[in-house]
């Protein structure tokens, strides 16, 4: 799942029109929440239980387009959730 802004750089290195790929790209792409939220939970949750572990979870997720403030809201969020239980 690529974040809105890697998805539209994909479309153009691909050769779509930047505004036809940005059409694109505000259409049918998740919320950044969303999206984060899913990959934690499916991808990343055995990489979340140290430091290490979260710094490169925070560093694939920039590779795949999400923002760095994005991405710390969703951890933030993601571990306050689990530490409920």
């Amino acid at each position: 799942r690529f974040a809105a802004r890697r998805a539209e750089y994909e479309l153009l290195q691909k050769g779509i029109d930047r505004a036809l790929a940005q059409e694109i790209v505000e259409e049918l792409a998740p919320e950044p929440e969303e999206s984060l939220r899913f990959l934690l939970e499916r991808k990343y949750q055995r990489s979340l239980s140290d430091e290490k572990g979260r710094r490169r979870v925070f560093a694939a997720l920039q590779r795949l387009g999400y923002s760095g403030e994005d991405i710390r809201t969703a951890l933030r969020d993601y571990i306050d959730y689990e530490n409920e239980d």
